[in-house]
């Protein structure tokens, strides 16, 4: 845990994905925002991964197979708002 103005960082970090808590210490009653980071380690998996082979569609399975299909809620979210 870290205390910073008001604010406590807390972070938890498994094999699978790590997540921040971020809690207010103002008076405020708030939820707590919780940020996933799996998206990111997903990603240069799957860069690393395509950098491997020059097989087109075999880069674009990679990338399903690794990135796209892994996706936190929030990615798919964005993802669907740039249509991607």
């Amino acid at each position: 845990m870290k205390y910073n103005n008001g604010m406590c960082y807390c972070y938890i970090k498994n094999d699978h994905e790590t997540f921040y808590y971020y809690y207010s210490f103002t008076g405020f009653s708030q939820k707590p925002t919780m940020i996933f980071t799996s998206d990111i380690v997903n990603f240069w998996t799957a860069y690393d991964s395509i950098q491997k082979t020059n097989d087109y569609s075999g880069k674009l399975d990679l990338i399903k197979k690794l990135y796209t299909d892994k996706a936190t809620k929030g990615l798919k979210d964005f993802m669907n708002g740039r249509k991607v």
